[in-house]
């Protein structure tokens, strides 16, 4: 599952380029987000196609749909190009997402995530084919329902409102504390 906008900063093209087709024979990629870039979405197609990777691409999906597209997976992909002058990509929703759906996932190095999360996925460097297929064959290789459950599980811990604001009012608490101390 490869969620995000097509031709723009997520760099699907990438992933593309750098994926050992014969690693993923059996396997559907899908790809979903808005196509902000026509050349860029035949580009994409043209690149599937040469390779012989099974793939769909859908521009228009509800949320309801997605998150039914998100449980059916079992992994997910981001290899975002931060747009200028930021080198990263800081926290995209995607990784969440995808841990409350039990999905481990496949990031590029300039995408940053929450300490706690990479845990659940592997990170390859960017621009590297070596480093790109060697996670993707751990992560095929090493995913199980017990690891599934395990990212639900902390999900129903860590990825919820109640959990957020209590860690934002820890740190509101902790803030002015050491303001009244100074």
């Amino acid at each position: 599952l490869y969620v995000g906008s097509i031709g723009t900063d997520k760099n699907q093209t990438e992933f593309i380029n750098l994926i050992d087709p014969s690693l993923i024979s059996e396997y559907e990629v899908k790809f979903f987000g808005p196509i902000k870039n026509r050349s860029y979405k035949r580009q994409m197609v043209s690149l599937l196609n040469s390779k012989g990777i099974n793939f769909s691409i859908s521009d228009t999906i509800s949320k309801a749909d997605l998150a039914q597209e998100y449980l059916k997976a079992k992994h997910t992909a981001l290899s975002t190009e931060a747009l200028r002058p930021q080198p990263y990509d800081p926290s995209p929703r995607v990784i969440p997402e995808s841990i409350y759906s039990g999905n481990s996932f496949l990031i590029r190095d300039t995408v940053l995530i929450n300490k706690d999360h990479y845990k659940f996925g592997y990170v390859y460097k960017k621009g590297d084919g070596e480093s790109f297929n060697e996670n993707l064959k751990i992560m095929l290789n090493e995913f199980s329902p017990q690891s599934s459950q395990k990212m639900h599980d902390f999900s129903k811990e860590y990825l919820n409102m109640d959990y957020a604001c209590e860690k934002a009012h820890d740190q509101v608490i902790q803030a002015y504390s050491h303001h009244t101390n100074t």
